[in-house]
C-alpha cells in the first residue's frame, strides 16, 4: 500500500509472521534449556550460542510457515478474517512470496549447520522438512478433513523435541544413570499433551471458519463430516484433556502441591469449561474466543516447566 511509512510496514511484517506465537516457540525452547535441562544438570552438546541459533532457525521456519499460510488463505481470510490481512493491504503477493522464500532457506541452512555439528545430518534436516511440510500443509492438507488438523498439530507439538534432537539423541546411547533419560520421559510426555491441545484448538478453529471454508470448497471436518459431529468431537477430546490434566494434579499433589493446584486451576478447568461449552452450536465468536482460551492453556502448560522443575527441586 502506497503512503505506509517503514514502521508501519514492520508492524504489518509482524503480525504476517505472527510474533506472539514465534515469541512463545522461543521461550518453549528457552524454558526447557535453561529452566529443565541446566538446573537438573541434563548434559547437552550445543553450546549456548549454538542453542540460540537453532532458536533462530526454528523462528524463521515458523515464520515462513505463516506466511505461506497467509498466501494460500487469501480468499478464506476475505470472508473470514478480513480486518487481520496484511497481504493485498500492505504487502504484495510477490513480496509475500519472497519473504517466504528468504525465510525458509534461512532457516533451513542454520539448521543444517547445526547437523554438521552435532555429526547428525539428518537432525539437522528437521527444520528444513518441517518447512516443506508447513508448504504442503497450506497448499493442499489444510482443506482435507482430519488429515490436516493431525499434520500441523503434530509439526507444531514437535518445537518441544528439538532440544532432544540436537542436545540429547546426539550422545545416544544413553547410559542408564544418565539424566537424558528424564528428558526423553518428560517431553515425550509434554509433545503428547501439545499435539492434543493443538489438535482440539485446529478444529475448534474450523468450526469458527466453517462458513468461509464452505464457500471456497474445502473439506475441513465441520464441512465433511458435519458442525455437530466435530463439536461433539472436540468437547469428548477437551474433556479427555481435562481429566488427563486432572489425574496427574491428583497424582503430583502429596509431594508436590504447587505444580498440583497449577495443573488443576490453569490446565485441567479451563479444558473442562471449553468442553462443557462446545456440546451445542455455537456463534463464531464463541468459538474465537474458546480458540483463543486454547492458545492461552497451550502458553500455561509451557510455562508450567519451570514450575515443575524447581517445585520438584
Amino acid at each position: 500500500m502506497v503512503g505506509l511509512s517503514s514502521s508501519q510496514r514492520l508492524q504489518a511484517f509482524l503480525k504476517l509472521i505472527r510474533w506472539p506465537n514465534l515469541l512463545m516457540m522461543a521461550l518453549s525452547l528457552w524454558l526447557i534449556r535453561y529452566s529443565f535441562f541446566q538446573p537438573l544438570e541434563i548434559p547437552v552438546v550445543l553450546s549456548d550460542g549454538q542453542f540460540a541459533l537453532l532458536v533462530l532457525s526454528t523462528l524463521l521456519i515458523g515464520a515462513a510457515g505463516y506466511v505461506v499460510n497467509d498466501l494460500y488463505d487469501l480468499e478464506n481470510d476475505r470472508i473470514n478474517k478480513p480486518e487481520r490481512m496484511t497481504i493485498g493491504p500492505v504487502f504484495s503477493e510477490d513480496e509475500a512470496w519472497r519473504a517466504f522464500g528468504f525465510l525458509f532457506l534461512a532457516g533451513g541452512l542454520i539448521g543444517l549447520y547445526l547437523g554438521w555439528i552435532t555429526g547428525k545430518w539428518g537432525y539437522g534436516s528437521i527444520n528444513l522438512i518441517t518447512g516443506f511440510w508447513l508448504y504442503l500443509y497450506a497448499s493442499d492438507f489444510k482443506g482435507r478433513p482430519l488429515l490436516g488438523n493431525l499434520l500441523i498439530s503434530f509439526l507444531s507439538a514437535g518445537v518441544l523435541t528439538y532440544p532432544l534432537f540436537f542436545d540429547v539423541l546426539p550422545r545416544m546411547p544413553l547410559a542408564a544413570n544418565d539424566p537424558g533419560r528424564i528428558a526423553l520421559l518428560v517431553f515425550t510426555g509434554y509433545f503428547c499433551f501439545a499435539f492434543v491441545l493443538s489438535l482440539l484448538r485446529e478444529w475448534v478453529k474450523d468450526l469458527e471458519d466453517v462458513d468461509g471454508d464452505e464457500k471456497l470448497g474445502l473439506r475441513t471436518m465441520p464441512i465433511a463430516w458435519g458442525r455437530q459431529f466435530t463439536s461433539i468431537l472436540a468437547a469428548v477430546l477437551a474433556l479427555a484433556l481435562a481429566a488427563s490434566f486432572g489425574f496427574i494434579a491428583w497424582n503430583a499433589w502429596p509431594e508436590n502441591r504447587t505444580s498440583g493446584l497449577y495443573i488443576l486451576f490453569l490446565l485441567a478447568i479451563p479444558c473442562f469449561l471449553i468442553g462443557l461449552r462446545l456440546f451445542g452450536k455455537r456463534e463464531q465468536l464463541e468459538y474465537r474466543r474458546m480458540s483463543d482460551a486454547l492458545k492461552a492453556v497451550m502458553a500455561l502448560a509451557i510455562l508450567s516447566i519451570p514450575i515443575f522443575t524447581y517445585s520438584s527441586l
